[in-house]
C-alpha cells in the first residue's frame, strides 16, 4: 500500500507523519490558495510549522513562477528578507531566519534576468493583490529595483551590520555555486545568471562591500558573531568562480 494511504495504521498514529505529508501535498499540488504565505503571515509559535511553511512558499513560487504577476513576487521577496531580519531578534529562530534570507535570495536570482527585460507582466490576481496589501501591513520595505538592491545592501551595513553580511552571503552564495534549491530550470538558466551577475557589476559590488565590512570589522571592536559573518561573506565572494565552468556538470 502507499506509504500514507488510509490502511496505512502510521498514518493515524503519528501527527507528525500526517503533518509532514500534508505539508508535501501542498508542495505538490502547487498551493493555490497561498495557504503556505497565510500561516507565515499569522508568524506560528511553532518554528518547525513556520520553517516549513517558509520553505514550502519557496518551493512553489520558484516552481509557479510565471504564474505569478512580477509584482507579487518582488514584494514577495521583499517581505522574506524582512521577515529574516525580524527573526534575526530571536535566537530559537536562527534556521527560519536563513530559510527568509535563502527565499529572498532565489527570488532575486530566478527573477535577475526578468528585470532586464520589458516583458509585460499581468497585473496581480485578486488574491495577489490581498497578499500584497497584507505584506504591505507587516512592514515590508519599500520596492527595490535591481538597479538599487546593493545601495540598499550597503544603507542595510550602516544600520545592522551582521546582518547584511549574512544576507549578501546568501545572495552571492545563491548566484555563484550549485545551490540546495530547487529551481525546476535547465542548468543553462543557472549559467546565465551567473554570468550576467558578473558583468553587469553585481560582484564587484558585492566584493566592495565585503571588503568595507571586513576594513571596519578589523579597525573597531567587533562582536565574534559579526566578524565570523563577515569572514564568511568574504571567503564566499573571494571564492567565485569564474566563466561557465562554475555550473559544468560534474
Amino acid at each position: 500500500p502507499p506509504p500514507f494511504g488510509v490502511n496505512n495504521p502510521q498514518y493515524h498514529s503519528n501527527p507528525v507523519t500526517v503533518a509532514l505529508a500534508a505539508l508535501q501535498a501542498l508542495r505538490d499540488t502547487g498551493d493555490e490558495h497561498f495557504l503556505f504565505l497565510r500561516t507565515i503571515l499569522e508568524l506560528p509559535d511553532d518554528q518547525e510549522l513556520l520553517f516549513h511553511c517558509i520553505t514550502g512558499c519557496r518551493q512553489v513560487v520558484l516552481w509557479r513562477y510565471t504564474h505569478y504577476s512580477r509584482e507579487f513576487v518582488h514584494r514577495l521577496r521583499e517581505y522574506m528578507f524582512l521577515l529574516g531580519l525580524q527573526l534575526s531578534h530571536s535566537q530559537s529562530s536562527r534556521t527560519c531566519k536563513f530559510a527568509c534570507y535563502t527565499t529572498a535570495a532565489a527570488l532575486w536570482k530566478r527573477g535577475w534576468k526578468d528585470d532586464d527585460s520589458n516583458n509585460h507582466s499581468p497585473a496581480p490576481s485578486g488574491p495577489e493583490q490581498e497578499l500584497i496589501s497584507r505584506l504591505y501591513n507587516h512592514g515590508a520595505y519599500p520596492k527595490i529595483a535591481k538597479s538599487d538592491l546593493f545601495s540598499f545592501i550597503e544603507s542595510l551595513f550602516q544600520q545592522n551590520f551582521q546582518e547584511a553580511a549574512l544576507f549578501l552571503d546568501c545572495l552571492v552564495s545563491e548566484f555563484g555555486s550549485r545551490s540546495s534549491v530547487s529551481y525546476r530550470l535547465p542548468l543553462e538558466f543557472h549559467k546565465q545568471v551567473h554570468r550576467s551577475f558578473e558583468i553587469q557589476g553585481a560582484l564587484n559590488e558585492s566584493l566592495r562591500l565585503s571588503m568595507a565590512a571586513l576594513s571596519q570589522s578589523i579597525n573597531n571592536p567587533t562582536a565574534s558573531e559579526q566578524l565570523d559573518a563577515v569572514l564568511k561573506l568574504n571567503i564566499t565572494v573571494l571564492g567565485w568562480e569564474f566563466g561557465t565552468s562554475a555550473w559544468n556538470e560534474s
